[in-house]
C-alpha cells in the first residue's frame, strides 16, 4: 500500500485584500486551508474511515457525497462525510429504484444538486428529476416526467438555469423527438431551446445522445439516423447553433457504436462510451484529435472525467478508467500527465474505481474484484503530480492511451 499521511497541519486561510479576517478562525485543526478562489485544499492524502460499499457521486465544499444500493429493496440512498470531522449523514432515499446513467450526472443550484432516476410507478417505468437539498439534507421528487423507459441527461447552463435533454416519443407519430430543455430558478419556467427528430419512416433525422454545458455555451454529441455522422454542436444560452464540429475520426476505433457522455475542459471536449474515449482539441475553426483509448481489446473500462459538482477549475482535471493510473489533463501546457495511484496493492487486481474532483481535491475509490473490498481516499493535485509516471505532449498527432488506461488483466487472463 501506498504511504498515508496520517499528521495534520493548521488550518491556513489565504485571504484577499478585502477579505474578513475572522473567516475559518473556528475550523477545526486538519490540514485544510483555502485556496484564493475559496475553495477548501487538503494538503495530505488521507484514507476516510469508510467501510461500506458506495458509489462516488462528487465533492462540494467539505463534503463527500456517496451513494449505497439495496436491491433487495431497490433503494438508493445519498450520504454526506464531511472531510473535515468525519462525520456521515443521511440524506435522503429514492424508493423504487430502476436504474439511472452512468456515472450519475447533476445539475446544480445553490445548494441544491438535480439529478434523474428512472422509478418503478404503477406498474410501469418513469424518469423523474429529483432535489438533493443539502441544507435540509433531503432528497424529493422535483419533476416527474412522463417519459416511459426514457433516460434523462441534466447539465448546468449558470447559477440560475439548468438543462436537460430529454427523449419522447409517445407524442409524435412515427418519429423520435430529442430536445434540450432549460428550467430557469428565477421565474420557475421550462422552456424548449433546442430539438431533433429522427423519423424511422423516411429513415432520416437526427438524435441528441447527451449533454454538456460550459461558460454559458451547451455542448451536444449528435448522431444521424443510421450513425454514419457523429458530431459535436455548440450551442449559445438560447439554443442558437453557433458552430458544428466533426468527429467522425472516432468511428474508426470505438468499440461502442454509441458516446455516453461528452465534457467540456477549458478548449479540449472529451466523448467517451464504457469502452472508449476520444479527447479532441477545439479551435474556432476546426476540431483535432490529440489522444484516445479504445476498448476493442476488451481492457477499456468506464473512462470519464472526475465527478465535479463545482466546476471550480478546467485548467488541471483529473480523468480516470478503472485502471492503475490517474490522467491529469493540462489544458494550459497542452500535456497529460500519467500518475500511478499510490494506494494500490502490489500483485493483485486492485484498481481505482470512481473518482471525484473539487478544485484541487480529487476523492477515490479502489476496488479489489477477488476480495470485494473497497477503500476510499483523499488527495490532492499536487500529489498527483509528484507521482507522475510520464508525460504525453498533446501538440502533435493524436496519441492512443489505451495501454495506460487499460484494466488490470489477471494472470489466467480472465477478470
Amino acid at each position: 500500500m501506498g504511504k498515508l499521511f496520517t499528521a495534520f497541519f493548521i488550518i491556513t486561510l489565504l485571504f484577499t485584500a478585502c477579505a474578513n479576517t475572522d473567516i475559518g478562525k473556528d475550523l477545526p485543526d486538519n490540514g485544510a486551508k483555502t485556496e484564493p478562489n475559496a475553495v477548501l485544499y487538503f494538503e495530505d492524502e488521507k484514507k476516510l474511515a469508510l467501510d461500506e460499499v458506495a458509489a462516488v457521486q462528487g465533492v462540494i465544499d467539505n463534503l463527500f457525497l456517496y451513494t449505497q444500493a439495496d436491491a433487495e429493496n431497490n433503494t438508493q440512498t445519498f450520504f454526506s462525510y464531511d472531510l473535515l470531522t468525519e462525520e456521515k449523514r443521511e440524506i435522503g432515499t429514492v424508493e423504487n429504484f430502476v436504474m439511472s446513467t452512468n456515472p450519475l450526472k447533476y445539475g446544480v443550484h445553490e445548494r441544491q444538486l438535480y439529478f434523474y432516476m428512472r422509478t418503478a410507478q404503477n406498474n410501469q417505468e418513469v424518469t423523474g428529476l429529483y432535489e438533493l437539498n443539502l441544507e435540509e439534507d433531503n432528497v424529493n421528487i422535483f419533476e416527474q416526467d412522463n417519459i416511459s423507459g426514457k433516460l434523462s441527461y441534466i447539465a448546468t447552463l449558470n447559477e440560475n438555469v439548468i438543462l436537460s435533454l430529454k427523449s419522447n416519443s409517445s407524442n409524435f407519430k412515427n418519429s423520435e423527438i430529442s430536445y434540450v430543455e432549460a428550467y430557469d430558478f428565477t421565474n420557475k419556467k421550462k422552456k424548449r431551446i433546442i430539438q431533433k427528430e429522427m423519423n424511422p419512416n423516411s429513415l432520416k433525422g437526427e438524435k441528441i445522445w447527451t449533454i454538456t454545458a460550459k461558460n454559458q455555451f451547451i455542448y451536444l454529441f449528435v448522431v444521424d439516423y443510421d450513425h454514419d455522422s457523429w458530431k459535436i454542436e455548440v450551442h449559445d444560452e438560447k439554443g442558437k447553433l453557433i458552430k458544428e464540429y466533426d468527429c467522425n475520426d472516432s468511428k474508426s476505433f470505438f468499440f461502442s457504436d454509441w458516446v455516453a457522455n461528452i465534457e467540456v475542459y477549458g478548449d479540449y471536449v472529451m466523448i467517451s462510451s464504457i469502452n472508449d474515449v476520444s479527447i479532441y482539441q477545439m479551435t474556432d475553426e476546426n476540431i483535432r484529435l490529440v489522444a484516445f483509448a479504445s476498448g476493442a481489446s476488451g481492457n477499456i473500462d468506464s473512462f470519464y472525467g472526475a465527478a465535479n459538482l463545482s466546476d471550480s477549475r478546467d485548467d488541471l482535471v483529473v480523468l480516470s478508467s478503472r485502471g492503475k493510473n490517474f490522467f491529469l489533463l493540462d489544458t494550459v501546457q497542452e500535456k497529460l500527465y500519467v500518475s500511478p495511484c499510490m494506494n494500490l496493492e502490489d500483485g493483485t487486481e486492485e484498481h481505482i474505481f470512481q473518482v471525484a474532483q473539487n478544485g484541487p481535491n480529487i476523492v477515490y475509490a479502489t476496488f479489489d474484484p477477488i476480495s470485494k473490498r473497497r477503500n476510499y481516499y483523499y488527495t490532492n493535485l499536487d500529489v498527483l503530480l509528484d507521482h507522475q509516471s510520464s508525460v504525453i505532449d498533446l501538440s502533435g498527432e493524436a496519441v492512443n492511451i489505451s495501454a495506460e488506461a487499460s484494466y488490470p488483466v489477471p494472470a489466467n487472463g480472465e477478470r
